[in-house]
């Protein structure tokens, strides 16, 4: 999961491990640092829960990244990283814009985790 506050991170640490193992990043570079680490280690992220809003590197373009970096290792569309953004901007334009830079789904903070968990599913992804 990627967000700059510590608190929105919190809660979906809490839902989340109930997916799996979960790692964090604050920003945007140190996501794209590790998303990468975990290729090289032959362990790819399944998700990634993604903040729109942070310092450096917005949402929109650490997905940029990630897609561009799945595309330069020729990565299977079917194998490719889910993302789904969490974020409090819930425009169309916004939502729009994050769907076609390559998200897979969007969820408005603050969430019930029973929406986060119906659309994980839809994505795939089973509890435990």
């Amino acid at each position: 999961m990627v967000d700059d506050e510590s608190v929105s991170r919190k809660v979906l640490r809490k839902a989340l491990e109930a997916f799996g193992q979960c790692e964090e990043a604050e920003d945007g570079r140190e996501a794209t640092a590790a998303f990468k680490q975990a290729w090289d280690d032959s362990s790819p992220f399944d998700l990634m829960m993604l903040d729109l809003s942070m310092p450096d590197m917005d949402g929109r373009e650490v997905i940029h990244h990630i897609r561009g970096l799945e595309k330069d290792m020729k990565v299977p569309d079917q194998q490719q990283t889910k993302i789904v953004m969490v974020t409090s901007h819930s425009e169309e334009d916004t939502v729009l814009a994050c769907l076609s830079a390559g998200c897979n789904d969007f969820i408005v903070k603050p969430f019930e985790q029973e929406t986060l968990f119906e659309k994980l599913a839809k994505l795939g992804f089973d509890r435990y």
